[in-house]
């Protein structure tokens, strides 16, 4: 699912480029490929999943900084121009769409590997709560790239002002209504797919 859902995207934006003989939406393929870092991750998670704690715990913390990445996807829905009817527009359209399946199923998908290693490990209420919190910090992720402007890169890069920035959000978050009604909305929302996308896919 992951590997055609992506190969779709990379193909529709392909064409709007070819077609329009523009790179506008070139950022969608930057985004898909930061949105493999966490399925790739989770999969070498999932290959060690017997070993010690300690040596899973550097994959595990790779996964959650980049996890947000797979469905930030789905915010890039917003570049769509309800008003563009030509055939450019339509194609360009097209093109935003096809990204966020990928998303999904890349995010999902990875979420679903990491959930059965802390079920093996720590039983299924624990591998319940991994995922629901997972999935919250994902919200609020998105809420960071998507308002902020932040990047999971900037963890490394501009550690102090991440830390700023949450602190802010977390110590106070009545005085960031946005925010919090973001970061709660997008986690139900992805818990409500999640679930399905368990039902259907696994």
């Amino acid at each position: 699912m992951c590997v055609v859902t992506s190969a779709i995207a990379v193909a529709v934006v392909a064409a709007y480029r070819l077609a329009a003989g523009s790179g506008d939406l070139d950022f969608l393929l930057w985004n898909l490929a930061l949105a493999w870092v966490p399925i790739v991750a989770a999969l070498a998670l999932d290959d060690v999943r017997s070993t010690p704690l300690r040596l899973q715990l550097p994959l595990l913390g790779l996964w959650l900084v980049f996890f947000p990445n797979a469905p930030y996807l789905v915010t890039d829905l917003i570049h769509i121009d309800p008003a563009n009817h030509t055939a450019i527009g339509i194609l360009g359209d097209a093109a935003l769409v096809s990204v966020a399946p990928a998303g999904l199923a890349l995010g999902f998908s990875s979420l679903a590997l990491v959930e059965r290693t802390v079920r093996d490990r720590f039983g299924a209420r624990v591998a319940l709560a991994v995922s629901v919190l997972s999935l919250a910090a994902a919200s609020l992720g998105i809420y960071l790239g998507r308002v902020v402007r932040l990047n999971s890169w900037d963890l490394l890069t501009r550690p102090r002002l991440v830390g700023s920035v949450l602190h802010q959000l977390l110590s106070d978050p009545l005085a960031h209504p946005l925010a919090v009604a973001a970061t709660i909305a997008l986690a139900a929302t992805l818990c409500v797919l999640y679930v399905r996308f368990r039902r259907v896919a696994l």
